[in-house]
C-alpha cells in the first residue's frame, strides 16, 4: 500500500519531534554509560621453578650494590602473603616456570608440585619454558585438551596467544610427498591430543572484572622451547621474531579493548629483555603493563616504555610482584608498583605447610626409592583406527632411561669448600667447581655445563667472597653458612635427566660456540637471545667483549697457561648436558648444550649429572679445585650487584626511571 505524500510529511515531523523530545527530556529512558572508578591490585608471582620450602637466596638490596644471604621463598609463606594482599580488586597472576625444579618436581613429573600450587588463590596463569620439560604428551596432558590419568592439572586457567597445534616438522617433511601417510598421522595426533591443526592450544586472552574495571590479559608463554629441544612440543608452532609478536598483542589488543577492557595487561614468560623491546615497538597505548617472568630480574622499579606501556618482574619465588593501577572514568591514572620479600617473618599458611610437610614425607623417607619415566602419550582413550593405531605406536615409540631416588633429600652427602652459586652470567661458582669435576674425572680438557638460572647458594663457613663471582656478602642471622651440601641441593641445582658425556672439539668450533652462547646471552637484538644465560665452560680462558655487536663479541681464548689455541686443534671434553635425543639418536652424537659442533659423543647412560655429583662430593673430589676466574670482559660491563640487572643489557639499564 502506498502512503500519500501527507501522511509521509506528518510521520517525518512526529519522528523528529519524538527525538527532540528524548534528547532534552531529563527523564530519557536512554541507559547512561557509567565510567568505572577504582583501583585494581595486581600481583604476579614467577618462576617459581617448584619451590615449596624456603631456600638460602642472594638477594641484592634495593638501594645500593650490596648482597644479603637471606632465607626466601616457601609456598606456605607465600600463600599467607597473597591472602594478606587480597582485597575486593586483586587479580593473583602465576607467570612462567612453576611445575619444575627440585627433587619433588623431577620424580613426580611435576604432578606434586601441581597439588600444592592448587591451594594458592591463583586466578590466571601462563605457562614458562620449563613447563614443557617433561615432553609434549605430559604438557598437552597438564594444559591443554586432553586429559589424562597420570597427569594432574593445575585448577586455575593458562592463557597464551602464542601456541597453536602444528604436525610435527619432522613428520611433515618426512610425509611431503605422499598425502595419504600425512593425513593418516595429522589423524593420529588430532585425536590422540584432542585437537585441530592450526588452532590455539590456549585461550589467547581473558578479561576480569574487579571493582567494576575491566582487565584484559594477553598470554605468552616461551618462544625458546624448540631450541632447548624439539621434542619438548615438536606437535606446538610457537611464532618467532619481533613483527610477530608486535602483530600478535596489537591484534589482541584491539580485540580486547572493543571488549571494553581498561586495563591491558600483558603476562609474559619471553623475559623481560624482549618485553621492554617490544614496549618500545608497539603502538602507542596498545598494552599498559607487562608483567615478565623467564629472565628471574627484581625490578624494584617500573621500566617506561616509549609506548607507554610499564614493564616490571618479580625475581623469582622471592618475591611477590604488587602493582596498584588506579582508573578514574574509565582511563588509567596512576600506577603503583612493589616488590614484597618472602622473608622468615611472614607466618605460613598452617593448611598449606602442613600439606607440604605431609608430601615432603615421602622424599624425606630413609628407605625412599621413587623412579621416574616418561609419559607416553594416552593413545588408548584416543579411538584409533588399526592404520592408526600402528601408526601410533611408530611414532610415539621411544625408550627414555628412567632415573632413580633412593636416598632421603635431606642426606648430607659432602661439604663444599668453594662457595656454590649461579648468580652471574658469564661464570660462577657452582659451574666453575662442576666443570672442573668433570674435566679431572674424564681426563678432558674442556668442560661444558647448561647456563641454568636456579640458584640455590651453598656457601662455606669461611668465605666472604668468590672470585669467579667478585662480589662480598653479609648474611642474615638465621642462615646458616656451613658448606653442607644434601640430595636436595644437587637436585635444586640439577633438575633434569641431562647425562655425562665425553666429546671432542677443533678449537674452531669452540669459538663458533662460545660466540653463538655470547649473542643469546648479550645481543642487543632480545629477539636474538635464547636462554639469555652463558652455560659453564672451564680448562680454558676467554677473552670477550660483552659490549660489542654480535658475532664480534670473542676476542680470543688460550689454554690455561696463555697459550692460544688454534682453530685445528683436537679439544677433549666432557659434558653435563647430554640428552638422549637431539631430537634423534644421530643428531645426539654431535650435540653438546644445544649445539651441533661436536664430534665423537659418547654418553654416559648410567650416569645423569645429578649422580655424578653426589658421587664427586661424597668422595670429597672438590678438594683441589679452584674457583680461578676464567672469563675477562675487557669492556668492563657492570654485572649484577653494580647492575640491578643480572643479564645487562643497556636498553634495560638506560630505560629505567
Amino acid at each position: 500500500m502506498k502512503l500519500s505524500k501527507s501522511i509521509c510529511y506528518k510521520s517525518v515531523a512526529l519522528s523528529l519531534s519524538v527525538l527532540l523530545f528524548q534528547a532534552c527530556n531529563p527523564s530519557d529512558t536512554v541507559p547512561k554509560v557509567v565510567l568505572p572508578n577504582g583501583t585494581v591490585s595486581l600481583i604476579e608471582l614467577n618462576d617459581l621453578h617448584a619451590h615449596i620450602v624456603p631456600h638460602i637466596e642472594q638477594v641484592r638490596d634495593a638501594n645500593d650494590s650490596s648482597i644479603i644471604l637471606s632465607s626466601r621463598g616457601g609456598l606456605a609463606r607465600i600463600k599467607a602473603k597473597m591472602t594478606e594482599l587480597t582485597n575486593s580488586g586483586t587479580i593473583i597472576m602465576n607467570v612462567g616456570d612453576t611445575f619444575h625444579g627440585g627433587a619433588e618436581a623431577l620424580f613426580s613429573n611435576g604432578n606434586d608440585i601441581v597439588d600444592l600450587v592448587n591451594d594458592l588463590p591463583i586466578d590466571i596463569a601462563v605457562m614458562g619454558n620449563w613447563d614443557f620439560a617433561y615432553g609434549a604428551p605430559a604438557t598437552l596432558a597438564r594444559f591443554g585438551n586432553v586429559t589424562d590419568a597420570k597427569v594432574k592439572r593445575p585448577s586455575f586457567p593458562y592463557i597464551a596467544a602464542n601456541m597453536s597445534y602444528q604436525l610435527p616438522l619432522g613428520l611433515q617433511k618426512k610425509f611431503a610427498a605422499n598425502a595419504p601417510v600425512k593425513a593418516l598421522a595429522t589423524n593420529v595426533f588430532e585425536k590422540t591430543f584432542k585437537m585441530t591443526m592450526g588452532e590455539d592450544v590456549l585461550s589467547p586472552t581473558t578479561m576480569i572484572t574487579k571493582n567494576g574495571i575491566k582487565v584484559g590479559f594477553i598470554g605468552i608463554t616461551s618462544d625458546i622451547i624448540n631450541r632447548m629441544s624439539p621434542l619438548l612440543a615438536s606437535m606446538i608452532k610457537f611464532p618467532q621474531g619481533e613483527a610477530a609478536y608486535i602483530a600478535l598483542i596489537e591484534k589482541y589488543s584491539t580485540q580486547l579493548k572493543g571488549q571494553g577492557a581498561n586495563i591491558i595487561v600483558v603476562m609474559s614468560e619471553l623475559g623481560i629483555h624482549k618485553d621492554v623491546q617490544l614496549g618500545n615497538k608497539i603502538k602507542a597505548n596498545s598494552v599498559d603493563v607487562f608483567f615478565s617472568a623467564h629472565t628471574h630480574e627484581a625490578t624494584f622499579k617500573m621500566i617506561n616504555t616509549t609506548s607507554g606501556a610499564k614493564v616490571v618482574e618479580s625475581g623469582d619465588d622471592t618475591y611477590l610482584g604488587e602493582m596498584k593501577v588506579t582508573v578514574t572514568e574509565g582511563k588509567i591514572t596512576s600506577y603503583a608498583w612493589k616488590l614484597h620479600e618472602i622473608t622468615n617473618d611472614i607466618v605460613p599458611d598452617p593448611a598449606l605447610l602442613a600439606k607440604i610437610n605431609t608430601l615432603r614425607a615421602k622424599y624425606l623417607n630413609p628407605n625412599v626409592s621413587i623412579t621416574t619415566n616418561g609419559i607416553p602419550p594416552n593413545i588408548k582413550d584416543a579411538n584409533l583406527t588399526a592404520p592408526e593405531l600402528n601408526m601410533a605406536k611408530a611414532i610415539f615409540t621411544r625408550k627414555k632411561t628412567p632415573i632413580v631416588l633412593n636416598a632421603p633429600l635431606d642426606k648430607f652427602i659432602g661439604t663444599t669448600t668453594l662457595p656454590l652459586t649461579r648468580k652471574n652470567v658469564l661464570e660462577n661458582g657452582f659451574n666453575s667447581v662442576l666443570g672442573q669435576l668433570l674435566t679431572n674425572n674424564k681426563n678432558a680438557t674442556l668442560g661444558i655445563l647448561p647456563g641454568f638460572r636456579y640458584d640455590d647458594a651453598i656457601i662455606p663457613a669461611q668465605a666472604n667472597s668468590t672470585s669467579v663471582n667478585g662480589y662480598n656478602w653479609t648474611s642474615e642471622a638465621n642462615v646458616v653458612l656451613n658448606g653442607n651440601i644434601t640430595i636436595e641441593n644437587i637436585y635444586r641445582f640439577l633438575p633434569s635427566t641431562n647425562f655425562v658425556a665425553t666429546a671432542n672439539i677443533t678449537g674452531a668450533n669452540i669459538k663458533k660456540f662460545i660466540e653463538n652462547e655470547l649473542t643469546s646471552a648479550f645481543s642487543s637484538d632480545a629477539f636474538k637471545q635464547a636462554g639469555g644465560w652463558m652455560p659453564g665452560i672451564t680448562g680454558i680462558k676467554i677473552n670477550v667483549a660483552v659490549n660489542a655487536n654480535d658475532g664480534t663479541r670473542l676476542i680470543g681464548i688460550t689454554d690455561l697457561n696463555d697459550v692460544g689455541i688454534d682453530d685445528a686443534t683436537i679439544l677433549s671434553v666432557a659434558s653435563a648436558c647430554a640428552r638422549e635425543f637431539e631430537p634423534t639418536p644421530t643428531l645426539a652424537q654431535t650435540v653438546i648444550c644445544g649445539q651441533a659442533l661436536f664430534t665423537d659423543v659418547v654418553q654416559d647412560k648410567n650416569m645423569t649429572t645429578a649422580n655424578f655429583l653426589i658421587d664427586a662430593f661424597s668422595k670429597n673430589l672438590d678438594e683441589n679445585i679452584t674457583d680461578t676466574k676464567r672469563i675477562t670482559d675487557s669492556a668492563n660491563t657492570p654485572l649484577w650487584p653494580a647492575s640491578p640487572y643480572v643479564q645487562p643489557v643497556s636498553q634495560i639499564i638506560d630505560s629505567i626511571q
